[in-house]
C-alpha cells in the first residue's frame, strides 16, 4: 500500500491550515480464494484506489479538529473464472466526516471517520445475479497516527466497509439473486517519512 497525506498550509495556523489532502492505492500479492467444500484454489487480486479533499475546523489550541470530506475510488475484487462467483469492483464518489484529537504533540494523534459511498457499478456481480444490479456502500474509520522529530512518521488503522447490493430482471450468468452485501475489514500499519 502507498499513501500520501498532504496539509498544505498546516504551519500557517488559522483556516488555511484546515485543508487536507489524501490520496491511497494498494494491490494484493500473491493472493488466493478458496471454494467453501470444493477444494478449489482460485487465482485472485484487491485493488484499492482512492482520494479525497476534505476541510478540518480546529479547535483555538489545535488539540481537536473535525470538518467534510469529499473524494472517490475504486475497490475492486477478481476472481480468475470459474461458476461459482463472480469479480466485484465498486467506482464510487464519498462524502464523509473526519476528526482528529491530538494526544502527544506531533507524536500520537487519533483520527476518526466515516462516509457514505455512492457507487456506479458492481463489477460482474450485476450480470451473475440478474440482468441488473446497484449498490451504495458505508465505511467506518479509525487510526494512531504520528510522526517523530527527524522525520519518520507512522499510522495504525483499522477500517470497515460494506456495501448494499440489489439485482433485478431475473436470472443472471451464475444464478437468480435479489440483494445481498460485500464487507471487508481492514487492518493497516504504515510507516514513511513527513516533510516539514
Amino acid at each position: 500500500m502507498v499513501a500520501l497525506e498532504l496539509r498544505p498550509f498546516a504551519r500557517l495556523g488559522g483556516l488555511a491550515s484546515g485543508l487536507l489532502v489524501g490520496l491511497e492505492g494498494a494491490h494484493s500479492v500473491g493472493l488466493s480464494s478458496e471454494i467453501a467444500g470444493a477444494g478449489a484454489t482460485l487465482a485472485s487480486a484487491s485493488l484499492r484506489l482512492a482520494g479525497q479533499v476534505g476541510w478540518l475546523f480546529a479547535t483555538r489550541d489545535e488539540v481537536f479538529a473535525a470538518g467534510p470530506v469529499l473524494g472517490g475510488g475504486y475497490d475492486g475484487f477478481s476472481l480468475e473464472a470459474n461458476d461459482v462467483f463472480a469479480s466485484s469492483g465498486y467506482a464510487y464518489a464519498r462524502a464523509g466526516v473526519a476528526a482528529r484529537v491530538v494526544l502527544a504533540g506531533d507524536a500520537l494523534a487519533l483520527g476518526v471517520g466515516a462516509g457514505y459511498r455512492l457507487t456506479f457499478g458492481t463489477g460482474d456481480l450485476a450480470a451473475a445475479f440478474g440482468t441488473d444490479g446497484t449498490a451504495w456502500g458505508l465505511d467506518v474509520r479509525g487510526e494512531l497516527s504520528g510522526a517523530l522529530g527527524f522525520g519518520l512518521s507512522y499510522a495504525a488503522r483499522v477500517g470497515y466497509e460494506r456495501y448494499a447490493l440489489a439485482f433485478e430482471g431475473g436470472p443472471g450468468t451464475l444464478a437468480e439473486g435479489r440483494s445481498g452485501s460485500d464487507a471487508a475489514l481492514h487492518l493497516q500499519l504504515l510507516v514513511g517519512w513527513q516533510i516539514p
